[in-house]
C-alpha cells in the first residue's frame, strides 16, 4: 500500500516536472492556431479542443496537470491565438488568466436578447447574467466594437455599452433641446428608424414619415414593433398579430410604442433628430431592401401589388 502510494507520488512528480520543462507534449507547428473555448464548457471539452488542433500531445496529462493545479474550474472562455510550440503550464496560465482581450462587435439594432445570446454564443458571459444586468437599458447599449479582458463581468459589460452611448451622443443634446420630444422620445424612434430603414438617404425620409404621422396622431403603422413583442419575421405576423392589444401594437395605437425596440446606432440617432420632410406618408422596401415611397394609401398598394408579389 505505501510502496504504491510511494511510485504513484513519484510519478506524479516526474508528470509535473516534465511538463513545466515542456518535454511532455510541447508540439512543434508553424501556422497560428486559435482555439475558442465558449462560456460553460468543461475542462474534458477543452482538453478535446487543444488535442484536435495539434496544441497538446495527450488529454490525459494536460486534464491531470489542470486538476492537480487547482485550475480545472477556472478556465476563462473565449478565443485564444497560439502562434508557437506552447508548454501545458503555459496555455494553463493563458486561458485561466485575467488579463486574456479579445474583440466583440455587437451589430446596430439589436435587442438585450440579441446582445445576449450573442455574447453567449461568443464566450464571453451566460446569456441569463447579462439579460439580468442590462434591465431597463434597452435602446441605450451602443452598437460598437469593443475590446474587452477576458474576464469582463456582466454588469462591466451592460455599463460600458451605456456609457459609451451617453459618449457617443453628447454632441447630439443641443439639436434634441429645441425639439418637443425627449431624449427617451428619439431613442425610441431611432429603434424603429433602424429596423424599417436600410441606408443614409432611407433613414432621413423613412424619419420624416414616421414622425409626420405621429405629429398627426396617426398610427406609426411598424411592423417591427409587433416583430419585436412577438418575436416573429414581418412577413409572418397575421391579421390577428394586428389586432394584439399591446403598447406595442403600433397599428392599434398612435403615437410611440412604450420603449425603444432594440439597441439604435449613430445614423438611426441622427436620422430620428433630423428628418427629411417629404410628401410622402407611406414606404415599403421588396426583397432586395431598396425603398419605394407613395403619397396616398392607393399608391403605396399599387406598390405593393408591384413589388411584393
Amino acid at each position: 500500500m505505501h510502496i504504491a502510494l510511494g511510485f504513484f507520488l513519484i510519478a506524479i512528480s516526474v508528470l509535473l516536472y516534465a511538463v513545466n520543462l515542456g518535454i511532455i507534449f510541447s508540439p512543434y507547428f508553424v501556422e497560428t492556431k486559435m482555439v475558442t473555448i465558449r462560456y460553460g464548457e468543461s475542462a474534458g471539452e477543452v482538453a478535446h479542443a487543444l488535442f484536435r488542433d495539434g496544441l497538446i500531445r495527450q488529454r490525459f496529462e494536460f486534464l491531470l496537470y489542470l486538476k492537480l493545479t487547482g485550475k480545472d474550474k477556472k478556465i476563462k472562455p473565449g478565443s485564444y491565438s497560439f502562434r508557437e510550440p506552447i508548454s501545458v503550464p503555459s496555455i494553463v496560465k493563458y486561458i485561466t488568466s485575467d488579463v486574456a482581450e479579445r474583440t466583440i462587435r455587437i451589430q446596430e439594432g439589436w435587442t438585450n436578447f440579441e446582445i445576449a445570446r450573442y455574447l453567449e454564443r461568443e464566450g464571453v458571459i451566460s446569456k441569463d447574467d447579462f439579460i439580468k444586468a442590462a434591465s431597463g437599458t434597452e435602446g441605450y447599449l451602443f452598437p460598437d466594437t469593443y475590446r474587452i479582458f477576458q474576464s469582463t463581468s456582466a454588469e462591466t459589460l451592460a455599463a460600458l455599452f451605456e456609457k459609451t452611448f451617453h459618449q457617443k451622443i453628447e454632441s447630439l443634446h443641443v439639436a434634441i433641446e429645441p425639439q418637443n420630444y425627449s431624449l427617451h422620445d428619439i431613442v425610441i424612434m431611432a429603434s424603429l428608424i433602424e429596423k424599417e430603414s436600410s441606408g443614409d438617404e432611407d433613414r432621413s425620409i423613412i424619419s420624416g414619415i414616421l414622425w409626420k404621422r405621429f405629429n398627426n396622431n396617426r398610427p406609426l403603422q411598424v411592423d417591427a414593433t409587433l416583430s419585436y413583442l412577438l418575436g416573429k419575421k414581418s412577413q409572418d405576423l397575421t391579421v390577428d398579430d394586428l389586432n394584439i392589444d399591446s403598447p406595442y401594437n403600433t397599428y392599434r395605437y398612435p403615437g410611440l410604442p412604450v420603449g425603444p425596440i432594440g439597441n439604435p446606432g449613430l445614423e438611426a440617432i441622427q436620422a430620428a433628430i433630423y428628418p427629411k420632410d417629404s410628401p410622402y406618408w407611406f414606404y415599403l422596401h421588396d426583397k432586395t431592401g431598396k425603398a419605394y415611397y407613395a403619397k396616398t394609401f392607393e399608391e403605396h398598394i399599387a406598390n405593393k401589388n408591384k413589388y411584393l408579389r
